[in-house]
């Protein structure tokens, strides 16, 4: 058929500009929007749609996530090692007041990565927190079998808790999502999902003047990196 043809990764002047504010200067995002020049006007017009996903708004969303780890903290070594097969494996939800979770398992292999869950009932979650890793059993999904075979068999454990404000960007050419995340705090002196507001947590980024900011954290090295 004669006509245009597209492809998935169209990289037209307008795009290449917007993601551009990232490689010029702007790393993680930081000032994109508040640079009083062309970078933040040209990552509005090549992102302007919001990621219409459930949980996204004009504010963005907040995301909690319980990560959990072996006994001997395989996984976060596998990451700090920067291992060619790694996993990680979080308990996700997006209010305190949630009635479900996520129970979610990230696999990368080299470039490339799977991201797999199961969605849980509030009572299952807490059980999961309690380390009652039998409520799994419950699901007809096999996944939920793999994750109890694995948790019980490297005696899993909640271990530290990562919150953040996200803000979510899908491109109008490509369909290619950028998310921006503010205001992470984090804690592994409490592992209870469900708590409002998390008791202990300390400040990995902050927000200030409109702009993301460093600052110093009181944190465990384990707390940073599991995010």
């Amino acid at each position: 058929r004669q006509g245009k043809q597209a492809t998935p990764f169209t990289m037209t002047r307008k795009f290449r500009e917007g993601v551009g504010c990232f490689e010029r200067g702007a790393p993680a995002g930081e000032k994109i929007f508040n640079d009083g020049g062309g970078r933040a006007d040209a990552f509005r017009l090549a992102f302007s749609k919001h990621d219409g996903g459930t949980h996204n708004g004009p504010l963005g969303y907040s995301i909690r996530s319980l990560y959990f780890d072996s006994w001997n903290d395989g996984d976060f070594f596998g990451k700090v090692d920067g291992l060619e097969l790694r996993m990680k494996i979080r308990l996700r939800i997006y209010s305190p007041s949630a009635k479900t979770a996520k129970l979610e398992m990230k696999q990368k292999e080299g470039p490339y990565q799977k991201k797999r869950s199961l969605t849980m009932g509030r009572e299952d979650a807490q059980a999961l927190i309690q380390g009652k890793y039998e409520v799994l059993l419950n699901y007809e999904e096999p996944f939920a079998a793999e994750c109890y075979g694995l948790m019980q068999m490297e005696q899993y454990r909640p271990r530290t808790i990562v919150e953040y404000r996200r803000k979510a960007f899908i491109a109008k050419e490509n369909r290619i999502r950028i998310t921006l995340d503010r205001d992470i705090i984090a804690t592994e002196s409490c592992i209870n999902s469900f708590s409002a507001p998390v008791p202990g947590a300390g400040s990995v980024l902050c927000s200030a003047g409109g702009e993301v900011q460093r600052v110093s954290a009181q944190l465990h090295q384990k707390s940073d990196q599991r995010g």
